[in-house]
């Protein structure tokens, strides 16, 4: 099914945030954070076969991918945001709209939290379904000599209601603030669709502070099991 394709497309590319970005971790009151990014991603090992004549299958097209998202603190522990995406080539995308809430006092080194999200998923122009989206995570930072950082697991389920279709993901990262100015992220993307094999990728990412409010990223994607795409992705942040 096309729907079913496109929902693999949906949960395959996920956005690797830093613990001040989302997550376990609440905002805070009043404080926001905005991400715009540009993704691109695609069967590159055929293409490079099909160059050097090692292969005379036509690779996968390309994809490309705007991606927006933003969060603002009601509270110290409700954080509302957006969270959403779109594909110019194929007019499709998703918009959520989301609230977070920590579920336990930042007392102790573990942090926890839950999120609920409705939105849109979009299947071609002027088509949509509606999604409504739960998840849980859990966080904890650490210290090294290497520099402080944090580890974090980021699980979600969603429905699309007209096709009565679940899909599932969670995000394992693992970040490294190496400088005041220079954040190493490494992210393991899992998902599946109903009961259709699960997919793997390994998103590993650097984020660089260039001033107080503003940081640029840089990031790899790369499919490791039931996934045989490739793909770099660049984007900016705004926090205040």
């Amino acid at each position: 099914m096309v729907l079913l394709r496109f929902i693999l497309c949906l949960v395959l590319l996920g956005v690797a945030l830093p613990a001040e970005a989302g997550g376990a971790w609440p905002r805070g009151k009043g404080k926001f954070f905005g991400s715009l990014t540009w993704s691109s991603w695609g069967e590159y090992a055929g293409y490079i076969a099909a160059l050097t004549g090692q292969s005379t299958t036509t690779p996968l097209e390309s994809t490309e991918e705007i991606g927006t998202y933003f969060e603002y603190g009601l509270s110290d522990r409700l954080t509302f945001g957006l969270d959403g995406y779109h594909r110019p080539a194929a007019t499709t995308g998703s918009t959520i709209l989301f609230l977070r809430a920590a579920l336990a006092p930042a007392s102790g080194p573990n942090r926890y939290s839950t999120e609920i999200g409705v939105g849109t998923i979009r299947d071609g122009p002027g088509t949509g379904q509606q999604v409504i989206r739960a998840g849980l995570a859990w966080g904890r930072g650490y210290e090294s000599r290497f520099g402080n950082g944090w580890a974090e697991v980021d699980a979600k389920v969603g429905h699309v209601s007209e096709d009565a279709v679940f899909y599932y993901k969670a995000d394992a990262t693992l970040g490294l603030n190496r400088t005041d100015r220079n954040t190493w992220i490494l992210q393991l993307q899992l998902g599946a669709i109903d009961d259709n094999p699960g997919y793997a990728r390994l998103a590993p990412s650097l984020v660089r502070r260039l001033g107080n409010r503003f940081s640029v990223e840089a990031g790899l994607l790369a499919g490791v099991q039931n996934d045989n795409s490739a793909g770099l992705k660049l984007g900016g942040w705004l926090d205040f």
